[in-house]
């Protein structure tokens, strides 16, 4: 009897642990199956990824060629120039002549441009921008300056002064009558023109001060109508519109009372 129940228990528990070790076989080979898994996944990535870099390299790769193409056709192009710009000079020192010749071309032009010689006009210390009123005083002196804020310097700054002024009724030493127009009658008393131009160059930062004008007293009290051009080589002309008005004559106060 005890045989017996001792052999249904061995069968029993002998099925036992063939079951758990048959369920513990089968989830190591699921593990086994789920590395496997991972590894082609990873692997399949990090060849994708190699894909991609090698096709991005190919890209670049191209780019590169295209453009190092494109600088041949440029270098061909100026050595043809170099060329026939210094026939007679060896070939492995044409672009570097070329280049010079460049270089002081682009320096000319530099120095031709407008804009590195700015002319600005000051009348009585007062600067002038376009119809600005400006007391004359009793003496009657204008006094004209001519400051250049560029970068380079002026050559033959140049004052041009046109007026409604006869030309008896302004004292202009060292300035160039330049005409006019006559007086018409009346109030009219027509225009006078005077030049003058700088003796010297003018750097950047500096002024020329012209030579001084004097509106005689016989010109009375009347405003003075003034055009002002300045200019210098390589300058386009600037004009200024202003108007000079008197200073009016403080009556006498020690005039006796008649009795």
């Amino acid at each position: 009897m005890l045989a017996v129940i001792a052999l249904v228990f061995g069968a029993s528990g002998g099925c036992f642990f063939r079951g758990r070790l048959a369920k513990q076989q089968v989830k190591t080979e699921q593990t086994a199956a789920q590395v496997h898994h991972d590894n082609w996944q990873s692997e399949r990535d990090a060849n994708q990824k190699k894909g991609e870099e090698i096709l991005g390299l190919k890209v670049d790769l191209n780019g590169v060629k295209q453009e190092r193409d494109s600088a041949k056709d440029r270098l061909v192009k100026w050595e043809a120039l170099a060329a026939t710009l210094n026939p007679d000079d060896p070939p492995s020192k044409r672009l570097d002549l070329l280049f010079e010749q460049l270089q002081s071309m682009t320096n000319i032009l530099q120095y031709l441009d407008p804009s590195k010689v700015t002319l600005d006009l000051y009348v009585n210390d007062q600067e002038i921008t376009n119809d600005l009123p400006i007391l004359l005083p009793h003496d009657g002196q204008i006094r004209i300056k001519v400051k250049n804020r560029g970068e380079l310097t002026a050559e033959n700054v140049t004052v041009m002064f046109l007026a409604n002024l006869a030309q008896t009724n302004l004292l202009a030493e060292h300035w160039q009558i330049r005409g006019g127009t006559p007086p018409a009658g009346g109030d009219d008393l027509g225009w006078g023109n005077w030049l003058v131009k700088a003796d010297f160059l003018v750097g950047s930062d500096m002024s020329f001060g012209a030579p001084l004008l004097t509106v005689s007293t016989n010109h009375g009290i009347r405003p003075v109508i003034a055009k002002i051009t300045t200019y210098a080589n390589r300058t386009r002309s600037n004009t200024r519109m202003l108007l000079l008005v008197p200073i009016p004559t403080k009556p006498d106060s020690n005039v006796s009372e008649k009795k």
